[in-house]
């Protein structure tokens, strides 16, 4: 009975320190942009341009707030092949992206 005991506060300080955690999360998310904190929201909107994606939330005040996204280059892959067949050996993989 006393394990049993112990087990299920050891359980609930568990889920309460990650309750914990996940609330210190919310809170930085919630200072991150405190002007739209709160607000109500109209419409959101999202398009391309000149190859940049846009994210937009109307609220209800007539104030916007806009997220952009312009493409990167990442790293997919680094090796060293012999082509002199016309074909490609890979005779070394130096770095693969796994996905």
């Amino acid at each position: 009975m006393k394990s049993e005991m112990t087990t299920r506060s050891h359980r609930k300080k568990k889920l309460d320190a990650l309750d914990k955690r996940i609330e210190q999360k919310y809170n930085r998310f919630r200072k991150m942009y405190p002007e739209i904190r709160g607000k109500k929201v109209d419409f959101v909107k999202h398009w391309m341009e000149e190859g940049i994606l846009f994210f937009g939330i109307r609220f209800m005040d007539g104030t916007n707030f806009c997220v952009q996204y312009e493409p990167t280059a990442e790293l997919a892959g680094i090796d060293y092949s012999d082509m002199r067949t016309g074909d490609t050996v890979i005779l070394k993989e130096y770095f693969r992206r796994r996905d």
